[in-house]
């Protein structure tokens, strides 16, 4: 078992209770990642959740206070210049904990930072007179590649802030989910072929879009999808140790009402991610739930197929329901599809005569009507 699931061994602020997923500071009720710890199966936490609840800076802090010399966790940035910012005064993420604890050198400098040596980003902690005494963690861009580093100590991998800001271009995103499984598969090698732990996987990121790389990468979006509909805030995935998080701080959702900014921003989609954990810079329009029985299949393109209604004249239907029709794939056959369905259905993919049955297939359509360049096969 991963060292981090043993709450009898970790230590834990004397405020929170591992048996409730919030924690009260200063009568703020904010996220507590402890409660997502107990589950011992798991080896993936994956968080979605709205701003400034304290995601990151808990599981900050529980990896601080539960340091030790012999082991070390591994934060991941998606890119290089994202890794950058975390050398700086105030994108350290340790810099309100060293302001909360008065955690400061005799120069005034944080006792808890992250240094360059060389190709490597350390998390470091030092001594009164600024003198390093320990290393317990260390960071990499997802991006820039961990081909030949030795992660054999790393027993906790912190993907942070996975999804880009809103209007944010990242190079290469599209790379992001497979970047991620091998980082995985850099660090792991054969510790479960060998019995040993595997290190434990936390991802972290603002609500506000689902259809982000990791999330459909790891098949996630229809399990939020059904959350967000029910009301709930967490499910498991047993066969691939998943737990999916989307946190409701009803309390603290409030609270923030009640603040100037959120009443200047009242009504608007920054809110909605902020505040409603809504996926605000998604749109759920046209996914509904349909009778197959009413449609025939026409044609499928991987895993979604695209039913025609047998009366009403040009309403369509996408899901990810399997029939007897024409086959194509993304991969190697979306010519032919384009050469014969391209012209015929994209008119109604934009306005609103074809409907989806979720938002993952809705995005997988979006995106092989939206972007015909990047998916033909050059000659």
């Amino acid at each position: 078992m991963n060292r981090y699931h043993d709450l009898k061994s970790l230590k834990i602020p004397e405020n929170v209770d591992p048996e409730v997923p919030f924690k009260y500071v200063n009568g703020l009720q904010l996220f507590n990642i402890y409660y997502y710890l107990k589950f011992s199966n798991i080896n993936l936490i994956h968080i979605l959740g709205a701003r400034s609840i304290g995601k990151s800076y808990d599981i900050f802090e529980m990896l601080y206070i539960n340091r030790k010399p012999e082991h070390e966790f591994l934060l991941v940035k998606t890119t290089t210049s994202d890794l950058e910012k975390i050398l700086t005064k105030k994108g350290n993420p340790y810099a309100n904990y060293c302001k909360k604890h008065n955690l400061y050198d005799t120069h005034g400098n944080p006792r808890i930072a992250i240094e360059k040596n060389e190709s490597e980003y350390l998390f470091v902690e030092k001594d009164m007179d600024g003198n390093t005494v320990l290393i317990f963690g260390r960071a990499i861009a997802l991006l820039s590649g961990s081909r030949g580093v030795d992660f054999s100590n790393v027993d906790l991998i912190f993907y942070d802030e996975f999804i880009p800001d809103p209007g944010v271009i990242v190079r290469n995103i599209s790379d992001q989910y497979e970047a991620w499984l091998f980082l995985l598969d850099s660090i792991i090698r054969n510790r479960d072929i060998w019995g040993e732990d595997l290190p434990l996987c936390i991802c972290v990121s603002n609500s506000t879009e689902l259809g982000n790389h990791l999330t459909v990468g790891l098949g996630l979006v229809h399990v939020y999808e059904k959350m967000r509909k029910k009301g709930t805030c967490i499910a498991f995935d047993n066969y691939r140790n998943i737990l999916a998080v989307y946190p409701d701080l009803k309390e603290f959702t409030e609270a923030k009402k009640k603040t100037w900014l959120y009443r200047l921003a009242h009504g608007s989609d920054y809110m909605k991610m902020a505040l409603d954990n809504d996926f605000s810079y998604d749109s759920f329009w046209a996914i509904h739930q349909k009778r197959l029985v009413e449609f025939k299949p026409v044609v499928r393109v991987d895993n979604v197929t695209f039913f025609k209604h047998k009366t009403l004249k040009n309403k369509w239907y996408a899901c990810q329901a399997r029939a007897d029709c024409e086959v194509y794939n993304k991969k190697d056959t979306i010519d032919i599809f384009y050469r014969r369905y391209y012209i015929k259905m994209r008119d109604c993919v934009y306005d609103g005569r074809m409907e989806f049955s979720d938002f993952e297939t809705k995005k997988f359509v979006l995106d092989i009507f939206g972007n015909i360049q990047k998916y033909r096969r050059k000659k």
